[in-house]
């Protein structure tokens, strides 16, 4: 702590024996007692520490049926001499799970219809495909998401609200940049067949003609993501100890093909690859590194940072909250509700 200039507080989490311990040797300011498990030998006989914050007294069961979810009940101390403010939001930091069928319908329904009246007319005309589409492909992908979602600890309503929106919005313009970029690199791969070629075959082989319009990348498959974008983030992963790997060399016209192709061919590259664009783009943003603890101004920030820098791009980010906020409703309800509020309007 101290080497933080003491900017945080110790607390602990424990049976009263020990909070009193912890406090009685100027360790901790603020203690959670676990009072409801009769495991902890140290809850007999002690008293509640005076510097209590939380009390856990019990554990309850919220719904029913598959929705049932069981909870901590908790109370706050309304007293005491605390030298922090009680935080207004306790986390519970669950992984998100794959989507149960009787939830996928009415899913589909809901974000087809936001989709359908947030497209412009221009957009939905030149769409490769319409809204039910990209949701059934959304659907197919729950597997390769979740998966995602749960090793790299991002939040898979984040994951799905870049895809859907892109997959929605993919557009014949896209296709048609898609083949520019490929044109580009069979013409790359020829030259390359060709400067290998002794100086006697050169004179009787044509050299590969270069392409007009010379496009080496460009957003491509259902995440719609730039290769150079998909390598700066696995080198960033790689980096920070988040996956392991060679790291990519973005001058190496070779790789950002390959990347370019595997983003447009592989569905599991791609689903990870948007996850670490996502994870790249809190770095560049400068958002907090918990991945599960993202304010709604993280999120559309986030979002923004996916498709770019520009005005567009944050427009993008407050317009996609509301779709990553549908989502979040039921991937909430199936992992369980990730967050509790507590109203308290003093210190303790």
């Amino acid at each position: 702590m101290s080497e933080l200039n003491n900017y945080y507080k110790i607390g602990v989490y424990g049976p009263r024996g020990v909070c009193n311990k912890t406090k009685e040797k100027g360790l901790t300011v603020s203690s959670f007692v676990g009072d409801m498990s009769s495991g902890f030998s140290a809850n007999i006989g002690n008293i509640l520490p005076r510097d209590w914050a939380f009390d856990q007294i019990a554990t309850i069961k919220l719904g029913s049926g598959d929705g049932e979810i069981e909870i901590d009940k908790d109370i706050t101390n309304t007293i005491g001499s605390s030298e922090f403010d009680t935080p207004e939001i306790v986390y519970n930091d669950v992984d998100d799970q794959l989507l149960k069928d009787p939830q996928k319908m009415n899913l589909k329904l809901e974000i087809v219809k936001w989709i359908k009246n947030k497209l412009e007319w221009y957009q939905d005309f030149k769409s490769v495909r319409d809204p039910e589409e990209a949701a059934d492909l959304l659907i197919e992908y729950d597997k390769l998401i979740t998966k995602e979602s749960q090793e790299l600890k991002v939040r898979k309503s984040l994951i799905q609200t870049v895809f859907m929106w892109e997959c929605s919005c993919e557009g014949a313009d896209d296709v048609a940049a898609d083949l520019l970029v490929n044109e580009y690199y069979v013409y790359m791969q020829e030259l390359e067949k060709w400067n290998n070629l002794s100086d006697e075959e050169k004179q009787n082989t044509k050299k590969p003609e270069e392409p007009l319009i010379k496009k080496d990348d460009s957003s491509t498959g259902h995440f719609q993501i730039f290769a150079r974008t998909a390598m700066d983030a696995y080198n960033y992963a790689i980096d920070r100890g988040i996956i392991k790997g060679k790291k990519y060399d973005l001058s190496d016209w070779k790789q950002i093909y390959t990347v370019w192709l595997n983003l447009k061919n592989i569905r599991a590259f791609a689903a990870e690859s948007a996850a670490l664009v996502l994870l790249r783009a809190a770095d560049l943003v400068n958002v907090s590194e918990i991945t599960y603890r993202y304010s709604d101004d993280d999120v559309k920030k986030l979002l923004a940072r996916y498709n770019g820098t520009n005005n567009d791009a944050t427009e993008y980010g407050i317009s996609n909250f509301e779709l990553y906020q549908i989502f979040e409703k039921y991937n909430k309800s199936i992992r369980g509700e990730c967050s509790v509020t507590i109203d308290v309007k003093q210190k303790i």
